[in-house]
């Protein structure tokens, strides 16, 4: 027989042999409980989490605002901030470093490029420049490096395959560096040279012009409508590989009779039979040297064939020279380019102006730390 219960509650239970079933009151009361205590609980919690999310998101883009101000400010005052870049051109003989706080430069030094185990000496020689200015490597906020070409992209990733660094094999330079540097920046150095010089030298108002390094190897940087050109892979305007010859002089890059082959300062050398360098053959011209003389007669004539023949396809209104071949011998080789263009005369060579790099042998240096310095501003 079924018995009457009451809980401690004061709720209406009927017990049964099997089982306890609940009672309408209890039923009615438990809805209650739940409508008006355990929902409005649940409302109440869920808009304080997304009052809290809500204004999470209003302190970030206050954050992220009261930065761009800061920024603003300091720009507006011209004052200093503390982000520090390197910028390093690496040429055939010689590696220029330079460490900057925004656009105050640190300090500069010159390193002599490694002929053996490029990667291993660079490294070593960025190690000691930035420990004897008392930086390290994650000090750095980005790196800018100025490296001769021809480029090779694989894999989104820049190698470099020079004639005039371990024999024309192929440096997997960007993945390397990587490795050691947040944010990198890699240009070829004459595309370097053309920055620097259309940002504060020879070039700056120019809007069609080339600028031409003459050292070690030859290279060049093109600007075009007021624009530097960079190319399918960063190699535009490198005209040290175009053929201006029929002699079976040999490149490093495996052609034969092209400019470099035929009047680079490497090139120059060799003709000497690979006796003294280029610098000590111009001091032996300068003393009346028959086959000094001749030797770079020739290599000047090369020279002026090629930038020439670039004049002409491209429609160029200014040249601009740099390179320690060319600058350290301008008195010589200058008269004997401007000769050249006078004596084949055509519409497009008719009023080229033929200038030296202002910013001499730091034109590819200032331009790989202009080109990073505005990619991080």
């Amino acid at each position: 027989m079924d018995k009457i219960i009451y809980s401690e509650h004061g709720f209406l239970f009927i017990c049964g042999r099997k089982k306890l079933q609940t009672c309408l009151a209890h039923r009615f009361l438990c809805g209650c409980y739940c409508i008006f205590i355990i929902i409005p609980l649940i409302i109440q919690f869920s808009s304080q989490c997304f009052i809290c999310f809500f204004e999470t998101l209003i302190l970030i883009w206050i954050q992220r605002w009261k930065q761009r101000r800061r920024r603003w400010w300091w720009r507006r005052r011209g004052m200093v901030k503390r982000r520090i870049f390197l910028s390093v051109d690496v040429g055939g003989t010689k590696t220029l470093m330079m460490l900057n706080r925004e656009r105050k430069i640190l300090a500069k030094k010159l390193y002599k490029t490694g002929k053996t185990e490029f990667l291993k000496n660079l490294k070593k020689n960025i190690r000691q420049f930035l420990e004897a200015n008392e930086m390290n490597e994650k000090k750095i906020y980005a790196a800018g490096f100025a490296l001769p070409g021809p480029f090779i992209i694989k894999n989104k990733l820049i190698s470099i395959k020079s004639p005039n660094i371990e024999n024309y094999r192929v440096i997997h330079i960007e993945s390397a560096l990587k490795r050691i540097f947040r944010n990198l920046n890699i240009l070829n150095d004459a595309v370097c040279g053309a920055i620097s010089e259309h940002e504060v030298g020879a070039l700056k108002n120019a809007n069609n012009a080339i600028y031409v390094t003459w050292s070690t190897g030859i290279g060049g940087g093109l600007i075009m409508d007021g624009k530097v050109r960079f190319g399918k892979e960063g190699n535009c305007g490198h005209i040290g590989h175009t053929i201006i010859s029929d002699k079976k002089r040999k490149c490093g890059c495996g052609l034969y009779g092209d400019m470099e082959a035929m009047s680079s300062g490497k090139s120059i050398e060799k003709m000497f039979d690979n006796k003294i360098s280029a610098e000590k053959i111009f001091l032996k011209r300068s003393k009346g040297n028959k086959k000094a003389k001749k030797i770079i007669d020739t290599a000047v004539e090369y020279f002026s064939k090629g930038v020439f023949n670039g004049i002409t396809l491209l429609d160029l209104e200014i040249i601009c020279i740099g390179g320690s071949v060319f600058l350290k011998n301008e008195k010589v080789l200058l008269p004997k380019i401007i000769k050249f263009f006078k004596k084949h005369k055509n519409p497009q060579s008719d009023s080229i102006k033929i200038v030296k790099a202002s910013l001499g042998e730091e034109s590819s240096l200032f331009g790989a730390f202009y080109h990073t310095f505005k990619k991080n501003a």
